[in-house]
């Protein structure tokens, strides 16, 4: 096996390893990082503004060593908390482009890993996607460990092989 095919294998399973997070864009943070950013397109700042204000803002006032609570000058946090806006949603347009390309070449991969044929698209979509144990495959597909890892390997080769001839086809457009 070459370098460079070796290489794209071990890509595959990089981007395999992180497929059924990718797609749901799991966790409620990555939620609202892209509703804020989609919002503020819109032209509607109130969903970025909230969760700025939410992470950003100062919640209690406590008083400066020395200084009566209500005497402190709360000016210069106050600044502070306004000049990071721009930077903030910066970030989070940035951040929430980042996570709709890592969805959409995810839901490429799943499209890419269903084409193949049976059984490496079963193994690769319980494994991956449906985040089945190998036990549970095996049991599920009837298969024996070593007939399990057999396919498995022979699947990353055959998606790799489908990706290479997806990235000639864009190339010859």
């Amino acid at each position: 096996m070459k370098v460079e095919e070796k290489n794209d294998l071990n890509e595959i399973k990089l981007r395999l390893s992180t497929l059924s997070e990718d797609i749901t864009i799991a966790g409620e943070d990555n939620g609202m990082v892209i509703r804020a950013a989609l919002e503020y397109a819109k032209g509607k700042e109130d969903a970025a503004l909230d969760m700025y204000t939410k992470q950003y803002v100062p919640t209690k006032v406590v008083a400066y060593d020395g200084e009566i609570k209500g005497e402190c000058d709360m000016n210069e946090v106050l600044m502070e908390f306004s000049d990071g806006y721009e930077e903030f949603l910066e970030s989070i347009n940035k951040r929430a482009g980042t996570l709709i390309d890592r969805y959409s070449e995810a839901v490429g991969l799943l499209f890419t890993i269903l084409s193949l044929p049976k059984p490496y698209s079963s193994i690769l979509y319980l494994k991956y996607y449906k985040e089945e144990t190998v036990k549970n495959i095996m049991l599920k597909l009837h298969l024996s460990r070593s007939t399990y890892f057999r396919l498995h390997n022979n699947a990353i080769v055959n998606l790799n092989c489908a990706l290479r001839r997806q990235m000639e086809k864009k190339g010859d457009k």
